[in-house]
């Protein structure tokens, strides 16, 4: 999977940081942010696994989580000409890894 991220819409600097305990975060589709915990276990991504799930922040906001399209307050759209940022998976064993802080 990946997502493409609107550079006119990103609210801040970006971050890219582990998942923590309250993490809310837009999905598209969705009319207010949910809380990770909630997408974890409908998407049954163990529990041992989420302590180093990678997230990247624009300003306060999650604008991507590991496995999740783009949010929808920040996801390009096709006629967007310029892409800040393309995320993109290759198979577990190139996922993102960050370190706790």
């Amino acid at each position: 999977g990946g997502a493409c991220l609107d550079p006119r819409k990103l609210p801040g600097d970006l971050l890219l940081r582990n998942w923590r305990a309250g993490d809310q975060f837009c999905p598209p589709g969705c009319r207010k942010p949910r809380k990770l915990k909630e997408l974890f276990r409908q998407h049954r991504i163990p529990t041992g696994q989420r302590r180093l799930w990678p997230v990247l922040e624009s300003g306060k906001e999650i604008v991507w989580v590991r496995g999740f399209p783009a949010a929808a307050s920040v996801a390009a759209s096709p006629e967007v000409r310029q892409v800040m940022l393309v995320l993109e998976e290759r198979g577990e064993t190139a996922s993102p890894r960050v370190e706790p802080q």
